[in-house]
């Protein structure tokens, strides 16, 4: 068996409901990419059908978020029109999940400044506003960051 390869694709099933619902549809093709065996192919066409998987989907993609929001409301709220397609390519593009909230949220941030960039379609709001609010949320997310570091040193422990 190929336990890294289907952990693999059971995480893209997990962080990518559409690639679940391929596989839900039958498309034979949509295992290539992965040195499956034969049974481990069933094994996963039958835990993408069942019923519980929505669920599963649901609860990655909030875990996700949540830590985002709550440290970036004020881009979420920029973004809201197409937070969902910005979301998406950021699970795309940055698959592996930070525990820590202040960490996902740097990443995301780093992310969304590339995306506005890149963005050839119209954007729900003008570009300087988003990096306004974005440079000034990050900044908060900086001095978190020194604070955290700065308490585990006991700098400014008296002896």
């Amino acid at each position: 068996m190929s336990d890294k390869e289907y952990q693999r694709a059971m995480a893209d099933f997990l962080r990518l409901p559409e690639f679940c619902q391929v596989i839900r549809a039958g498309e034979k093709d949509a295992l290539n990419s992965y040195d499956l065996t034969l049974t481990e192919r069933e094994r996963l066409y039958a835990v993408a059908r069942h019923r519980g998987m929505n669920v599963n989907c649901i609860l990655y993609r909030a875990g996700r978020l949540v830590g985002i929001t709550r440290r970036l409301p004020g881009t979420i709220g920029l973004l809201r029109p197409v937070l969902r397609e910005v979301f998406d390519a950021y699970l795309l593009t940055c698959p592996d999940a930070a525990a820590e909230f202040d960490q996902e949220a740097s990443c995301f941030a780093r992310f969304v400044s590339n995306w506005v960039d890149d963005s050839t379609d119209e954007l729900p709001v003008p570009v300087e506003n988003i990096r306004s609010v974005l440079k000034h949320e990050a900044s908060g997310l900086i001095a978190r960051s020194i604070e955290m570091v700065t308490e585990g040193l006991n700098i400014d422990k008296q002896d």
